[in-house]
């Protein structure tokens, strides 16, 4: 902005409008948000810090650089970040060392070097896959167009499973010309896009494509079943963008399917009850012209999902029986990514425009259908830290950004069916109190 006709300007770095594909979180205390950014590499920073002016900018890293994807971090070892660039390139970081490692498992040539996929011995979409093992922090999962496994945090890989896609080789040809290629590796098709494997049985894995198809094992590997066709109404090759395997009961999974590309910007989700044999279509309920991204199921009450749509995030507390709008004030944008912080029990969300964004305490959600049943209802309290604090770069003024920290002390939520006919007090006896709180 200019105040003297366009002799100065003055740059205002106060709206934040990163890209995220996708978010996850490491289990430190406080946690730490990661995830990729559009053209701008793969970042770190805190939930919250222990200065009054918030989170700052520069408390944010950068684990690797490219167009930043899937950025995770291993569990018990929240140092230790597996990253991911476009087109195929795999990388580790020690960000205490700050060393970083290529760690793709064949010569690389790809990404945004030039080349079709069509002689390509592996394929990787421009946004590939990472998933640790829920069983082992020490396996890592890779996608390409078929799926590599590392069980020693990404050292050695091996195959665990043929071509999973269709490998249509009409997908695969250069992009552009007659006179120049556009080869960027946005345009690589015919691979994976999702991989999961399921927390309460290990060797079942679930993995989708870019071109329809639905492959699980219950082997670890051995052996793969493409279910694409038990899927009822499913498009024929969309993009199965996330896949959800319960992170409670056997067999279970969910999925969300993106099939904007093809012109239908409806949404599409399905759950599975026995290992892809039968589907029912959850998409009811959902608004009709926004397709879902991404669905996560609560690990404390299976009825509890989330899905982050195009222009915002939707929840069901009936197993997508029927569906809420949760934006609770969110900017109406893209959610790409959504994960549950199980220390906290905080919703955290990845949007394609506005950053990254955290609903504190699941609790009163996660309970919310039996307290609605009742007159009154106080839901468990979590446990809350009185963290140190310091100031740090005061008078930042309102032109330079700074993250909201979360409130200071525990937070008290409660249910009543009614609203009280005067102010609520702290019954006689009890140590302090206050008039009203925290509630719905």
């Amino acid at each position: 902005m200019s105040f003297d006709g366009g002799e100065n300007f003055h740059i205002w770095r106060n709206v934040v409008l990163s890209q995220f594909y996708h978010v996850f979180v490491d289990d430190r205390d406080p946690y730490w948000v990661c995830g990729g950014l559009q053209d701008n590499g793969n970042w770190c920073g805190p939930s919250r810090t222990r200065t009054p002016q918030g989170i700052l900018p520069d408390e944010w890293y950068t684990v690797s650089g490219g167009d930043g994807f899937y950025t995770v971090p291993v569990p018990g070892q929240p140092n230790l970040v597996y990253s991911n660039a476009q087109g195929g390139y795999f990388r580790i970081t020690d960000t205490r060392s700050w060393t970083v490692r290529n760690a793709e498992p064949y010569p690389r040539f790809v990404g945004s070097q030039g080349q079709s996929m069509l002689q390509a011995r592996y394929r990787f979409n421009w946004d590939a896959p990472i998933h640790i093992s829920p069983h082992d922090p020490g396996t890592v999962y890779w996608g390409g167009n078929v799926l590599f496994r590392s069980t020693d945090y990404g050292h050695s890989w091996e195959i665990i499973s043929p071509d999973l896609t269709d490998d249509d080789p009409a997908k695969q040809r250069d992009s552009g010309g007659p006179v120049y290629n556009d080869n960027t590796a946005a345009e690589f098709h015919t691979t994976i896009l999702t991989i999961a494997e399921s927390p309460v049985e290990a060797g079942v894995i679930w993995v989708g494509t870019d071109d329809g198809n639905v492959q699980v094992t219950r082997d670890g590997g051995e052996t793969w079943t493409n279910v694409r066709d038990n899927v009822p109404g499913l498009p024929d090759e969309a993009w199965i963008g996330n896949i959800e395997a319960s992170p409670t009961e056997r067999g279970t999974a969910f999925m969300a399917v993106d099939n904007h590309r093809m012109d239908d910007f409806t949404p599409h989700l399905w759950e599975t009850a026995d290992y892809g044999e039968s589907w029912t279509d959850l998409s009811e309920g959902l608004p009709e012209d926004d397709y879902a991204k991404v669905v996560r199921q609560h690990p404390d009450n299976p009825n509890l999902l989330f899905v982050g749509m195009e222009r915002g995030i939707q929840a069901s507390f009936d197993r997508g029986e029927t569906w809420v709008d949760l934006r609770l004030g969110l900017p109406r944008v893209s959610v790409r990514g959504v994960k549950i912080q199980e220390q906290y029990d905080d919703l955290v969300i990845g949007t394609h425009g506005r950053g990254a964004f955290i609903l504190d305490d699941l609790g009163p959600l996660v309970g919310l259908t039996e307290a609605m049943a009742t007159e009154a209802h106080l839901f468990p309290v979590r446990t809350a830290t009185d963290w140190e604090s310091h100031n740090r770069d005061t008078n930042l003024g309102d032109s330079y950004y700074t993250g909201e920290n979360p409130d200071e002390g525990a937070y008290v939520n409660f249910w009543l069916a009614e609203v009280p006919q005067r102010p609520m007090a702290a019954e006689e006896g009890a140590m302090g109190g206050s008039n009203g709180g925290a509630g719905g």
